[in-house]
């Protein structure tokens, strides 16, 4: 038998090229189409971080005024000399509530921590007032270093003020 022959006239040569080349443009293609789709999708992440960024910066900015307008408030305060006894501790709490603005202040110690001989005690104090005076009576404690920093803090509220309830240790040089 005869191999079948083609026809003269059809370039084989020219086809198989055709092929190759059409296989090269649609993998270029297709590289290309994927590269500008992951690119399009990257562009919409970065436009989604930069309007994020655009509405955060102004709050980070005002918080960050806060944080130092705080820290300035925190340096400024010249700390109480270190008390000598129980009765200059609740006098000196007292100074610093009156400071802040705060309302009918009042610091009792607790019974377990007078009884023993250690030159510490908790205090459970309570007050009245407003949020910004919670803040800078905070900030007044703060800055006191024969403080330790509040163990309990409790809000409540009524119908016409803030109720604050506050636990914390303070150091003195003498006995109650």
């Amino acid at each position: 038998m005869k191999s079948p022959r083609t026809a003269s006239w059809l370039p084989l040569k020219s086809l198989f090229v055709l092929g190759v080349l059409s296989c090269l443009f649609l993998s270029a293609f297709l590289g290309i189409w994927y590269s500008t789709r992951a690119l399009q999708t990257d562009i919409v992440i970065l436009n989604n971080t930069l309007q994020t960024q655009e509405l955060l910066q102004p709050l980070m900015h005002e918080l960050t005024n806060y944080l130092d307008e705080s820290q300035q408030r925190i340096n400024t305060h010249t700390p109480l000399p270190a008390p000598n006894n129980l009765s200059q501790v609740l006098d000196a709490l007292k100074e610093l509530a009156t400071q802040a603005g705060v309302v009918d202040a009042r610091f009792v110690p607790r019974a377990e921590t007078v009884l023993t001989a250690a030159n510490s005690i908790r205090l459970e104090g309570q007050f009245s007032g407003t949020l910004e005076q919670l803040r800078c009576f905070a900030l007044l404690l703060e800055a006191q270093p024969w403080l330790s920093a509040p163990e309990r803090l409790e809000i409540r509220t009524t119908e016409e003020k803030l109720l604050f309830t506050l636990s914390l240790w303070a150091l003195f040089a003498g006995s109650p």
